[in-house]
């Protein structure tokens, strides 16, 4: 059973993708789900993590101004900016319908 990793939607409920106006390069018609590379974090908070990111401080020698990040933004949200900036340059595949991929 085959779903949209987007949206969940079984393969069943979804609409297939036509020839001309349709969001990709090429021809997908009849298919329901398409193999697309995207980003691997594209969630809320971004700008949040950005700017956790855009005070950090790397010295030669490997000081570091984490411990004051920390103090500042909190370890938690610290932690999920580390791991939003490995994830947002990182791209994985995934199955999506038309709907998700037009979005």
């Amino acid at each position: 059973m085959n779903k949209c990793y987007i949206c969940g939607k079984d393969e069943n409920e979804l609409l297939s993708f036509g020839k001309e106006g349709d969001p990709l390069i090429g021809n997908f018609e009849g298919q329901k789900l398409v193999k697309i590379y995207r980003a691997l974090y594209e969630g809320p908070d971004i700008q949040k993590y950005e700017d956790i990111l855009d005070e950090l401080i790397i010295q030669d020698g490997g000081g570091d101004n984490i411990k004051e990040l920390e103090d500042k933004f909190g370890l938690e949200e610290v932690d999920k900016a580390f791991n939003y900036d490995q994830a947002k340059n990182t791209v994985g595949s995934s199955w999506e319908c038309r709907d998700c991929i037009i979005k």
